[in-house]
C-alpha cells in the first residue's frame, strides 16, 4: 500500500547571486550525519547529484534531482537490501534514457558475502524499475567510473585490487564487450579514469605498483577489441592518493591529470602533503603536445578534470590555504576551480572560501558544463561544532563560464553566508516525511513503508530522546497512513524507520 510522501528537507543555505549562478547545501543525513555530494550531472530538465551519506550507523546514499537554480525536486536513497558502497571519487554519472527514466551504476556490498558488485539501476522519480548486478559476485569488482557514448555504456572497474577490466553495455544492462587489462605484471594496479572513443575504443589511466609511494602512472589508447595501440609510462610515480584523469576534448587532445612525487614527500614518507599535479596533453597518435606543472604547496587535489565546449579544460578539486589574508595559522582546505585554453594557459584559478569561521572545509568532487556555460560544481563543506563534532553537508554551486558567482569576483570567492530554507515537495519513495520540522505543538507524520513481500516483525518507527530512549513506536502492521505528534516536551529527539532489523531513514525532529 502506497502513501503519498514529501521529503521536507531543512537545513539547507541557498543564494543567489546573479543570473543562474548560486551557493547551496543539502543536509540530507541531518546533523548527527554526513554528507558528500560526489557527481553531478545535466540530464537536460535539471541537475542530478549523487551523495555519499553517513547516518548514525548505516549508509544512506542517495540521489537527487535538483532544478537549475537548485531546488530539490525528488529525492530517495537506499536502493537495494545491500549496502551502498561509495567512493565520492569516482565518476558515476547518471544519464536520462528516452522512456524518460534513468540508469545510475554503483558499488554495492552484499549483505550476504560481504564482497563488492557492480549494480546497473533503472529508476524515475517514483522509484526503482530495475537493478540487477553486471559483475560475478564470486570475486569483489569496484566501479570506479562510467560514460555514456551514443546509445553504448562503458564500465571502468577495479578487481580485488588487481587489473582494471572495461565493460561496454547497452541501455538495458546486457554486457556486449568486456576486457581485462592482464597484458601487464603489476603486483598493485589501480585505475581511476577512461574515456570511450568515437572509433570504438578508449582511453585510460592506471597507477600501479608495490602500493604505498611506490608507484607509477600509466595511460594510453586501445582499440574496439581492447588491444594497446600506445601507451605512455611516467616512470616517476604517483600518489598513493592521487585522484587522476583523463579525458578526450572537443578538438581531439587527450588531456591526463595525476599528481607525482617529489623529494618532500619520499624524504617524509608519512606526510600528507607535496607533489605537483602534472596536466598532460597528447594527440590521439600519443605524440606529446604540451606538459604543465600545477606547483602549490603544501597541498593540492584535482579530483576531476572536463573538456568544455570550446577546447578549454575545466578542473575542479581543493587546496590548502595558508595564513588567509595574513592571519597567522588561519589555515583551511578551500574548495579550487581552474580553467585551461587548448595551449595548456591557465585562464583563472578560483578559491571557494568560508565567509564564517566555522567551515573548516570546502571540496569539489566533480563539476559539469552546462549547454549555456555555466559550471555545476558539487562537494561538500564540513563545519566544526563546538562539541568537536563534524558535520559534512552536500554542496553544489553553479558559476559563470569565468568561475564567478557574483560580479568582480577575485581569486577568493566568498560563499555560505545565506540563510534560507528550501522545501522538495514532490513524492519521495520508501519512508516517512515529519511536518512541519521544527513542531511548535502539532505535527503531521505520512509514512510509505518500504515495499517488500511481507514485513517483519523488526519493521518499526520509533521515535528517540536524545538519551537513546524509546518515547513511541509504531509497527508496519499498525501504523496508520497519518500520525499525530502531540504532547511532547520540548526539545530534539530522533525518528529512526528501520527495515527487518536495519537503520533505513532517519530524521532530527526539534520540538518548539
Amino acid at each position: 500500500m502506497k502513501y503519498l510522501l514529501s521529503l521536507l528537507l531543512t537545513g539547507i543555505a541557498l543564494l543567489l547571486y546573479g543570473q543562474g549562478t548560486f551557493d547551496a547545501n543539502y543536509d540530507f543525513a541531518g546533523q548527527q550525519g554526513t554528507d558528500r555530494g560526489a557527481n553531478v550531472s545535466d540530464v537536460g530538465d535539471g541537475l542530478m547529484l549523487t551523495t555519499t551519506s553517513y547516518c548514525g550507523n548505516y549508509g544512506c546514499d542517495r540521489i537527487a534531482k535538483l532544478s537549475y537554480t537548485g531546488e530539490l525536486l525528488w529525492t530517495f536513497d537506499q536502493f537495494s537490501d545491500d549496502y551502498i558502497f561509495y567512493n565520492p571519487q569516482s565518476k558515476l554519472d547518471i544519464y536520462e534514457l528516452n522512456d524518460s527514466s534513468y540508469v545510475a551504476l554503483f558499488a554495492v556490498e552484499s549483505a550476504a558475502t560481504g564482497r563488492l558488485k557492480t549494480s546497473w539501476i533503472n529508476f524515475n522519480e517514483h522509484g526503482i524499475i530495475h537493478e540487477m548486478p553486471i559483475s560475478d559476485t564470486s570475486q569483489s569488482e569496484a566501479i570506479l567510473a562510467w560514460k555514456k557514448y551514443q546509445d553504448v555504456f562503458w564500465t571502468w572497474t577495479n578487481i580485488s585490487y588487481e587489473p582494471m577490466l572495461v565493460r561496454k553495455l547497452t541501455p538495458d544492462g546486457t554486457v556486449l564487450f568486456e576486457k581485462l587489462h592482464d597484458e601487464h605484471n603489476f603486483l598493485v594496479e589501480a585505475g581511476s579514469d577512461f574515456a570511450p572513443l568515437p572509433d570504438g575504443g578508449y582511453l585510460y589511466i592506471n597507477r600501479f605498483g608495490t602500493g604505498g609511494f611506490n608507484n607509477a602512472t600509466m595511460w594510453g589508447r586501445r582499440d574496439s577489441l581492447g588491444e594497446i595501440i600506445w601507451e605512455h609510462l611516467d616512470p616517476l610515480g604517483t600518489r598513493e592518493n592521487s585522484v587522476d584523469n583523463i579525458v578526450l576534448t572537443t578538438d581531439n587532445k587527450v588531456i591526463v591529470s595525476y599528481r607525482i612525487q617529489d623529494r618532500y614527500v619520499v624524504e617524509n614518507p608519512l606526510a600528507d602533503f607535496g607533489g605537483d599535479y602534472i596536466i598532460h596533453c597528447q594527440d590521439l597518435e600519443g605524440n606529446v603536445q604540451w606538459v604543465r606543472p600545477l606547483t602549490y604547496m603544501p597541498y593540492q587535489q584535482v579530483y576531476h578534470i572536463i573538456p568544455a565546449a570550446n577546447g578549454d579544460i575545466i578542473g575542479v578539486g581543493e587546496k590548502m590555504v595558508l595564513d588567509w589574508q595574513g592571519t597567522p595559522d588561519e589555515d583551511f582546505i578551500a574548495a579550487w576551480m581552474f580553467r585551461m585554453n587548448a595551449a595548456g594557459e591557465m585562464l583563472w584559478q578560483h578559491h571557494f572560501v568560508p565567509d564564517q569561521p566555522q567551515h573548516d572545509q570546502y571540496t569539489f568532487y566533480d563539476a559539469v558544463e552546462l549547454a549555456d556555460g555555466r559550471i555545476a560544481a558539487i562537494g561538500y563543506y564540513i563545519d566544526s561544532f563546538p562539541n568537536g563534532l563534524l558535520n559534512a553537508d552536500t554542496w553544489l554551486v553553479v558559476t559563470d563560464g569565468n568561475g564567478c558567482i557574483y560580479d568582480e569576483c577575485t581569486n577568493d570567492i566568498f560563499v555560505g553566508s545565506a540563510d534560507l530554507t528550501v522545501i522538495g515537495a514532490a513524492p519521495a519513495v520508501q519512508g516517512f516525511r515529519l511536518s512541519p520540522n521544527p513542531v511548535a505543538t502539532n505535527g503531521t507524520l505520512w509514512l510509505n513503508w518500504p515495499e517488500s513481500a511481507s514485513h517483519h516483525q523488526s519493521d518499526r518507527l520509533v521515535l528517540y530522546d536524545t538519551n537513546g530512549r524509546v518515547i513511541r513506536q509504531w509497527a508496519s502492521a499498525d501504523a496508520p497512513e497519518n500520525l499525530a505528534m502531540t504532547n511532547l516536551p520540548p526539545g530534539i529527539y530522533q525518528l529512526v524507520l528501520t527495515r527487518q532489523g536495519r537503520r533505513w531513514q532517519t530524521e532530527r525532529v526539534l520540538v518548539l
